[in-house]
């Protein structure tokens, strides 16, 4: 069980911890994941259910399945709640209430997932994903060459970006978390673009190593491109500002799916054939969590809302501690290079030990302390700048 905390000075009032409801798709049944403490909490269902979105709310999710021919609505609690007979072979929520768009071979549909009825449709050629532009009433579908952009403000009206010649670029399309810039796999010309999401114009382009990518997302501040590579076994990072290859994350398992956590600096790989998720830290690269998830799994669906909320006062300073609860290590991120001295003490407030780091990380060796709640302070230049409590398990 791991969790990271952000902290930002001195004086923490509260800390109150939220059960984050995340769902992953699987053959045979799917999986519910606490996403606060990455751990899998229930398997569920007794069909194929290939492709799952999380309300605009958070409130709930959706699963097609298009072995069984039906939508199906999911508590956060994860049990299916309701269902109608749809084939769909892909699904995405709206930035609207009460709303799904969701594939079929040759077509989209827009759901009322209130009344569960489709209340519009309009022709795709060959459609494979699609995703919603964030902060705007369009959705982009990837199929074969194309990208097509359906605009929902008013009916369905379809425009197109024709990507490259090779029918086999029809993988997916992620965006920057406002929308403004979208980011287009092109695997099998061996490429991925930069596409401006107003102008619809394509920007910018990189070269892949070979025709293995899979997927494609955009970190949360907008400054890398991750791409998977499963047969290699690795995540292949982009500068996104001149499409540079300028690092890569080596993982255990073939990696195939990747998403940005809504509220947390964090990049989670799904392993297909594995049954698992892999959860990586965006600017270390560190693996934070390995999370059994469901009977081989393809999508990931986070609800939204509170995850973690910390009250704290005064001015900004960032500290940077996980996992928590500790096992052997709690790994520290300050906020600058200065040096730091950190002392661990048991909750009646006996020192236990005092160090100093001159560097903006260090790993605080947690494997011999009994399980029980501890603090941890850190001064800058002898003044007192965070002070945090953590669990040793």
């Amino acid at each position: 069980m791991k969790k990271i905390f952000t902290l930002f000075f001195l004086l923490i009032v509260s800390i109150a911890s939220y059960s984050q409801a995340t769902l992953c798709s699987g053959f045979g049944f799917m999986g519910g994941i606490d996403g606060t403490t990455y751990t899998r909490t229930t398997t569920f269902g007794t069909r194929n259910y290939q492709y799952i979105s999380a309300a605009n709310d958070g409130s709930q999710f959706y699963a097609a399945s298009f072995t069984s021919n039906k939508l199906y609505w999911v508590s956060t609690s994860f049990a299916i709640t309701d269902s109608m007979n749809v084939t769909l072979y892909d699904i995405a929520s709206s930035n609207e209430a009460n709303t799904l768009f969701g594939l079929t071979q040759s077509s989209m549909y827009r759901i009322n997932t209130s009344s569960k009825s489709i209340t519009d449709t309009i022709a795709i050629a060959n459609p494979f994903r699609l995703e919603e532009r964030p902060g705007a009433k369009e959705v982009w579908v990837s199929g074969d060459s194309m990208i097509y952009v359906v605009d929902y403000t008013s009916g369905l009206t379809k425009s197109s970006i024709h990507i490259s010649n090779n029918a086999g670029d029809y993988y997916n399309v992620r965006f920057t978390k406002g929308g403004t810039l979208a980011y287009k796999i092109a695997a099998a010309s061996k490429k991925i673009f930069k596409i401006d999401a107003s102008t619809k114009a394509k920007l910018d382009s990189a070269d892949l190593a070979n025709a293995n990518g899979y997927d494609i997302e955009v970190s949360t501040d907008s400054s890398k491109i991750f791409v998977s590579m499963p047969n290699d076994k690795k995540i292949m990072i982009y500068q996104a500002s001149n499409m540079a290859l300028v690092d890569s994350i080596v993982s255990p398992r073939e990696v195939f799916s990747l998403y940005r956590h809504p509220s947390r600096k964090e990049l989670w790989a799904v392993n297909h054939f594995q049954d698992s998720i892999t959860v990586y830290d965006e600017d270390t690269k560190a693996m934070i969590a390995a999370i059994p998830a469901a009977s081989s799994p393809f999508h990931l669906a986070f609800a939204k809302g509170n995850v973690s909320v910390e009250h704290v006062t005064l001015n900004t300073y960032g500290l940077v501690a996980y996992p928590n609860p500790a096992s052997n290590e709690l790994f520290l991120k300050f906020p600058n290079g200065n040096t730091h001295k950190i002392v661990v003490s048991d909750i009646k407030g006996q020192i236990l030990s005092t160090r100093s780091e001159t560097n903006n990380r260090s790993i605080i060796q947690t494997d011999n302390l009994v399980p029980g709640s501890y603090q941890l302070s850190v001064y800058e230049d002898g003044t007192l700048k965070s002070t945090i409590r953590f669990l040793k398990q």
